[in-house]
């Protein structure tokens, strides 16, 4: 009898603990019966140069509600596990980690809070015996990343993921959801470049008596044509109690790098002085090479990417003029006269 009653006792114990575990739990007040809802903006238009590197972030925005929003525990003493994720499936992730793909080939999302990637354990709530009133944070975050070659498109807030934290185990709740409202028009594309002669002229062998004489520089033009509508990228939204604006200075301009590789030998390559072609032909001049410089005469620095100092604008189909200056350099101590050409290939980055 001793041992049959001491088996009911742990039974009923078993029991008890068990009723008690189960007893925390969290309410939405009177006030909101339901989960407080966050919204997130999307909206404008950004302009993604082919060559901004992937995992780069293209556009943000965030919910910053100064309005009160609370939640009730209790059944303490014990405690109640959160978990910060997704509503349904997020998409198909990226070969980035967190980032997800959207409808539009090349964009990525990933939403965050209080600075870390969902999903992930935000914590528990501790509650003792009396009811616990739980003001939560209601700042959170998206972003956009490029995760591989972007298609120009307009990317429709209905079809990004949504996210919520909740509360686990049995009666647990949608503390808030987040979703995303809005659409972003993303514009993408490159410039035609034209292909350019540059008339060096006849110059006169009494300009090139000694090694680093040189001639009077010849002013060219690079034509770009048919540039797409350049309106910058990574711009940052908030929606506040009082709508959405965005923040000012968080949007990065458009910039397209220039790179200039001769198709001969660089003579110098501090000067950006390079070979005449075919030189070893009986007609070609000798004792000459081909100085490329920028407006101010600073050397153009061949085979590396610089800065192309074109002011971009919201123009579709724009035209912008790369402006560069020429000139032939005597590189030995005798010129001899002959045909004296040369070539090289411009090379255009968009970012």
């Amino acid at each position: 009898m001793k041992q049959i009653l001491f088996y009911r006792l742990l039974t009923a114990l078993a029991l008890c603990n068990a009723g008690s575990a189960l007893a925390q739990s969290c309410e939405h007040p009177s006030e909101w019966p339901t989960p407080f809802q966050i919204i997130l903006p999307l909206q404008g238009t950004i302009t993604v140069g082919a060559d901004v590197p992937d995992g780069a972030e293209i556009y943000t925005a965030r919910h910053n509600s100064g309005s009160p929003a609370f939640i009730r525990c209790l059944g303490g003493p014990g405690r109640v596990q959160r978990e910060n994720g997704y509503i349904g499936v997020p998409g198909e992730p990226s070969a980035l980690p967190g980032i997800y793909k959207t409808s539009v080939p090349g964009v990525g999302i990933a939403v965050w809070y209080a600075g870390t990637r969902f999903p992930f354990d935000p914590g528990a709530y501790t509650i003792d015996s009396s009811p616990l009133r739980v003001t939560f944070n209601k700042q959170l975050d998206f972003s956009l990343y490029k995760i591989g070659p972007i298609s120009a498109g307009v990317l429709q807030g209905s079809s990004l993921p949504r996210a919520r934290q909740s509360t686990l185990g049995t009666g647990g709740i949608n503390i808030w959801e987040a979703q995303i409202v809005g659409q972003l028009n993303i514009v993408t594309g490159t410039c035609r470049v034209g292909d350019v002669t540059v008339s060096m002229g006849r110059p006169a062998q009494r300009e090139l008596n000694a090694p680093g004489a040189a001639t009077a520089w010849k002013l060219f033009i690079v034509p770009l044509s048919g540039c797409p509508a350049f309106f910058g990228r990574q711009p940052a939204y908030v929606q506040d109690d009082s709508g959405a604006s965005e923040v000012g200075g968080r949007r990065v301009a458009n910039r397209i790098g220039l790179r200039l590789d001769p198709s001969t030998p660089v003579l110098d390559a501090a000067q950006s002085i390079m070979a005449l072609s075919n030189k070893d032909h009986p007609d070609t001049a000798k004792g000459l090479g081909i100085q490329v410089a920028l407006p101010d005469n600073t050397p153009v620095g061949y085979g590396v990417f610089r800065d192309s100092g074109l002011t971009l604008t919201t123009t579709p189909n724009g035209t912008y003029a790369v402006r560069m200056r020429a000139r032939y350099v005597q590189t030995e101590a005798r010129v001899r006269p002959g045909i004296a050409n040369g070539a090289m290939v411009v090379t255009l980055r968009y970012e």
